[in-house]
């Protein structure tokens, strides 16, 4: 059996222990309601953090009510709970304007009670407030892990999680906190970007994936490993995000074999509960084999999903919008 492997990275990917309380966060919680004064909106910000601004508006947090993925999710019902964390600073039950198309911006996080808050003292021509608990993980956690009870009336349970990034986190024994990964640009240093599922310059740390074939009987099995770092599942989030994997016949490319892995939800009793997950868990593996037909050369895949292809092409989503590859390769298949 000959194997290949590449490493790729996924969100999170967090070494260092460090103690911290499991979450206990509601959306209503995250934010205080919008500044009034301009000296504290983000546009004040921008004049003096030119680096920290630019990085910024490339990054998620700035498109996370405008991105075509949320909104196409996000119409149908209009929920004022999406977007007290999609766009904080707007009005959740009519965003838009500046407040809207920004996104989380700097005041959604370093703003509160009149106060620019840092996570330590630094000189500046304003007061600030330092906060320790924008160095933790805890900083993250209102818009990032709660329940489907932050969006009730629901069809799902409520007290499921919607969204469980901090909860997955707090499986692994040995971790490190949310901006050890998401903050940090190539050179290391502290960075707004803010990287995440979609961002190709962190495509070479966080999942080992390892792919082999072998001839069995009259068929061929492929078996793919994906060894994850990540401090929470691949893929985390969403509950409608997932991860396929696929092979197929490098000649013939219709004959293929492919599996997805996310979470799966079932009504029982009248309500929608998680039945089954089999997304990469944290710091884990995750290894299938897939059966094709006899072949002496095949093809395999693994890719990132926001949602269900078929179901992106029927909201016209582009596929670029919504897929990620993550590893992709070719083997050649030993005889017997």
């Amino acid at each position: 059996m000959r194997r290949a492997s590449s490493w790729f990275v996924l969100l999170a990917a967090c070494a260092s222990p460090i103690d911290a309380p499991q979450p206990s966060i509601t959306v209503d919680a995250v934010l205080d309601p919008p500044s009034s004064d301009p000296d504290l909106e983000g546009a004040a910000c921008e004049r003096c953090h030119v680096d920290e601004a630019r990085a910024w508006r490339a990054s998620g947090h700035r498109t996370s009510f405008v991105d075509e993925v949320f909104q196409a999710e996000w119409r149908p019902s209009e929920q004022a709970a999406c977007v007290r964390c999609h766009a904080p600073l707007a009005d959740p039950d009519r965003p838009e304007g500046i407040a809207a198309a920004d996104g989380v911006s700097c005041v959604a996080c370093h703003v509160r009670d009149g106060a620019v808050r840092a996570g330590h003292a630094v000189d500046a021509p304003h007061a600030i407030v330092v906060d320790p608990t924008l160095r933790t993980s805890e900083a993250c956690a209102g818009c990032h892990d709660f329940t489907f009870a932050a969006v009730a009336p629901t069809i799902y349970s409520v007290d499921g999680m919607l969204q469980g990034t901090m909860h997955e986190w707090h499986e692994v024994e040995a971790r490190g906190v949310c901006q050890d990964c998401h903050m940090r640009s190539a050179d290391g240093r502290v960075s707004h970007a803010f990287p995440g599922a979609r961002d190709e310059d962190l495509l070479a740390r966080a999942l080992h994936v390892e792919a082999g074939a072998a001839s069995v009987g009259d068929h061929t099995e492929v078996t793919l490993t994906v060894t994850s770092r990540a401090g929470h599942a691949v893929p985390t989030g969403d509950m409608f995000r997932r991860l396929e994997v696929e092979a197929w016949i490098e000649a013939s490319p219709r004959t293929r074999a492919r599996e997805t892995w996310t979470r799966r939800f079932a009504s029982i009793d009248g309500v929608q509960r998680q039945v089954s997950d089999d997304r990469v868990p944290a710091a884990g593996e995750r290894t299938t084999t897939l059966s094709l037909p006899r072949a002496r050369r095949i093809a395999w895949r693994v890719t990132w999903q926001a949602l269900d292809p078929a179901l992106a092409r029927v909201r016209w989503l582009p596929e670029e919008d919504v897929a990620r590859t993550i590893a992709e390769g070719t083997l050649d298949v030993p005889p017997h």
